[in-house]
């Protein structure tokens, strides 16, 4: 019972935020997603990503004594959850999303280590103007060994979908792979959301959070739960192939990459 309260209440929300697209003005806004100030001065040292004009979300525990006013600084905002830094760049989806940020018909997600083509926002205005519900970049296939295979970044949440939803989601996508070999997923968290797509997919997740929030692997967990949030919904990723590029630099030593 509770679960069907649940899905009737995100229903109705997400039937809103249907109808609120077409009251909203702005077209589509770029938030860059970081942890450090040196990091803001390089971003803004680059031309291309210059041009998006951008809005900055800090995250994490680092100095912003110096940081301008511009930057949105997500521990400082009344709702957040920066205190589970595993979580990674969903800690600032999570702070835009429940302090009322998202005010745009599309919204592009961005962390910092990314090269970005001079095409990439005309490219995603492309899709923008066929009403796509999301926008990624990096397709690999479903039977690629990074997706579902490694235990440590999805055992916690399969186990947590099946508790909150009851479903077998490993299994699913196995069955789904063997009856579809081009089936593909996006290896980036790195995304374009429609308005209400993106409301769709946090109204989702958010149950997930507390089987998550404590677990070194949460960050990995939530960048599948893009492609599995897609699959279990139903919604059609639309790719853009070579206009970003991005160095996945482990900025929590989950995957023993040295970065800033």
């Amino acid at each position: 019972m509770r679960v069907i309260f649940h899905k009737l209440i995100n229903k109705i929300i997400v039937f809103s935020s249907s109808l609120k697209i077409f009251f909203i003005s702005k077209n589509n806004i770029y938030f860059i997603f970081l942890h450090d100030k040196k990091l803001i001065e390089k971003c803004k040292r680059d031309s291309i990503i210059n041009k998006l004009n951008p809005k900055y979300v800090f995250l994490g525990i680092g100095d912003v004594e110096t940081i301008s006013n511009d930057v949105i600084i997500s521990r400082f905002l009344k709702k957040n959850i920066e205190q589970y830094k595993y979580f990674t760049a969903f800690t600032g989806w999570y702070s835009l999303w429940k302090n009322k940020y998202i005010n745009s018909k599309y919204i592009t997600l961005l962390e910092y280590d990314v090269i970005l083509s001079e095409r990439f926002d005309e490219e995603i205005n492309k899709f923008i103007r066929t009403r796509s519900e999301i926008i990624s970049f990096l397709p690999l296939s479903t039977r690629d060994e990074n997706f579902i295979e490694n235990e440590l970044w999805v055992k916690e949440i399969f186990k947590a979908i099946y508790s909150v939803y009851g479903i077998d989601l490993k299994s699913y996508i196995h069955t789904l792979s063997r009856n579809n070999k081009d089936m593909m997923w996006a290896s980036t968290s790195n995304t374009t959301f429609r308005y209400d797509v993106f409301i769709e997919y946090m109204l989702w997740f958010e149950p997930l959070i507390p089987y998550l929030k404590e677990s070194k692997y949460s960050g990995h967990a939530f960048e599948r739960s893009i492609s599995f949030y897609s699959i279990l919904y139903n919604k059609k990723i639309s790719f853009i192939k070579d206009i970003l590029e991005h160095f996945n630099l482990d900025s929590h030593s989950t995957q023993g990459n040295k970065v800033l």
